[in-house]
Order: structure tokens, then sequence, then C-alpha cells
């Protein structure tokens, strides 16, 4: 089996430095301003030109009995629901379950630090992906090509949170979950988890994803120590709680 299998955190730990030092991403801030007209800054909200991912609109709470204060007015991330999902093999008294993670790059991510440098790179969760990254990924099993002639790339795991179950998968939990409502409007994101009884079985759909080498099995154990050492994104934190 290709997919890495880490029995012990340090193993782990050294390669995710390595393979975060490969996905680095450089961020830098910028002004605003900087945007337009790439992205449409109206006096409604700041968005992509194709609506798609999220935007930054602006609201007046004009009630509020149990705040600091009772009205106030802020700029709000407004997204459409988004899918997150973990895949678990159980395992047994001698050998814990095991759970398949993934590296992944964000630019506001206070990541895995390689060479006193912010990789920006944290462990989630295998599924994580947006509407907007699930339309793409339709338009590749279609192979569509972009504006630029470049075929779609295809979402990892998209079909357990599309409800369609793999042969490879027993059974799988589901639920929605209400995001920071102090940052984002209303957003709900589905959370799944998905019971194999196999990590060969899932290899094949692995090796699919396009980064195959950003994938790895760990422990229930290590998942608790890498949770308290904060190298966990939020999203892998919050799909965690349906493990209790």
């Amino acid at each position: 089996m290709a997919t890495k299998v880490f029995e012990r955190p340090d193993e782990f730990c050294a390669w995710a430095i390595d393979r975060a030092t490969a996905l680095a991403m450089e961020v830098d801030r910028v002004p605003l301003s900087s945007f337009a007209p790439t992205w449409v800054t109206d006096e409604t909200k700041i968005a992509r030109p194709d609506g798609q991912f999220f935007s930054v609109e602006g609201f007046q709470i004009k009630r509020s009995g149990g705040r600091e204060v009772s009205e106030w007015g802020q700029p709000m991330i407004v997204q459409p629901q988004g899918f997150v999902g973990l895949i678990r093999k159980f395992g047994s008294r001698i050998d814990p379950d095991k759970l398949l993670v993934r590296l992944f790059p964000e630019p506001g991510n206070s990541g895995i630090i390689s060479d006193s440098v912010n990789t920006r790179v944290l462990v989630g969760p295998p599924i994580q992906f947006s509407i907007g990254n699930l339309s793409n990924h339709i338009k590749a099993l279609m192979g569509e090509l972009d504006s630029n002639g470049n075929p779609y790339k295809r979402v990892p795991f998209a079909s357990i949170a599309m409800k369609d179950k793999p042969a490879w998968v027993n059974y799988v939990t589901r639920e929605d979950a209400v995001e920071d409502g102090g940052r984002f409007y209303e957003k709900v994101n589905y959370y799944v988890i998905a019971n194999v009884s196999s990590l060969v079985d899932v290899e094949d759909e692995i090796q699919l994803t396009g980064q195959p080498e950003n994938f790895a099995w760990i422990n229930i154990n290590h998942w608790r120590i890498l949770r308290q050492s904060g190298l966990l994104n939020g999203h892998m934190r919050a799909v965690s709680s349906m493990l209790i």
C-alpha cells in the first residue's frame, strides 16, 4: 500500500514537516483596494466575480439582549454549505482505530513551522471542500475543461459527501453543524464520518485525489496528541467531535 501508515507520533511529525515544507504557502498583507476590479466591490459586498466560495457583507445587529452591547454593525462572511469528513478504520484493543488525514495549506493558518517559517500547513480531514469545488468535481467527471483549456480537478472523496456510499465504505454517519456565528452568517457545514474495514480498500480512491503524497493514516491516540499540540485545522477539530 502506497499511503503511509504511522504508528508513532514522532515519525508522523517528521513526515509532516517534510511535506509541509513542500506545500508551504507564502502570504503577504496587501491593501483591500488592490483587489479592485478583480473582486467585485460595491456598497453591499466584496466577492469574486463568479460569486463562488464566499463573500464579505455588512450586517447591522439591532437587538441583542444577551451580549455586551445591544446594537452594533460588522462585516460577516457569507458562505454556502461546505462538506467536511473523516475516514475511519475501526481497530481493536491492541490495534487502535486509524484515521485518514491530509496535510492542507490555507492562507490564514498558523501552521507547521519549518526552519522558523510558518508553512500555513495543518493536519486536516481527507474530505474538505465547498459547493464551488463540488461543481468543479462534477465537471471533472464529465471531462470538461476550464477557461484555460485545462481539465477540472476531481475532489477527494466527493462521492461520500454526495451521499453515494462507495463499495469500500461500511456505513456513513452524517450531520449538519452550525459554524461560528461571530464570523459567518447562518453558515452550516455538512459533516460525515465514513467507516471502513480495510485500509487497502481505500487506496485506489486516495490515488485518484491528485495529491496522494499528502495523505496518511494515523491512529486515534496520535490524533489526541496532534489536537493538544494545536496542529489540527478547524475543520479537523470540528468533525472530530463526532468521534465522541
